[in-house]
């Protein structure tokens, strides 16, 4: 099957990616650490999202631009290519962030953002 995307469509895929990120970046904070006090959750909210918007600009881009002009379109590269983003960063820029349970969730979430955003921007042509 053949899938077509657009630039707009491309980088709404990327905005959304980032928001999705960014809320279950939010949300693993929580679980591990116990919400924030109050008035600091919409400041940390807004510190993943940015955190998430960067890191799509600078790691999710040119992959994606690769793997669109080598026609790999469909959901499980993207899907992939997100899981090896995470895996890579988490244990380069992390230092394996310590245990197994944490690079596992960190692969899901980028397992999880790379499908979003094959999922925004692709159509069958």
């Amino acid at each position: 099957m053949t899938y077509s995307t657009t630039i707009g469509r491309a980088a709404l895929a990327m905005l959304v990616g980032a928001l999705v990120g960014g809320n279950l970046s939010m949300g693993m904070l929580v679980m591990g650490f116990g919400p924030p006090a109050e008035g600091e959750a919409v400041q940390i909210w807004l510190i993943m999202q940015a955190y998430w918007a960067g890191g799509m600009l600078i790691f999710a881009v040119i992959p994606f631009i690769l793997m669109h002009i080598s026609n790999l379109r469909q959901w499980y590269a993207m899907t992939g290519i997100g899981v090896l983003t995470m895996v890579s960063l988490s244990l380069y820029a992390f230092k394996g962030v310590g245990t197994g349970s944490a690079l596992v969730m960190l692969a899901a979430t980028g397992g999880i953002v790379g499908w979003v955003i094959w999922r925004v921007a692709y159509r069958r042509a």
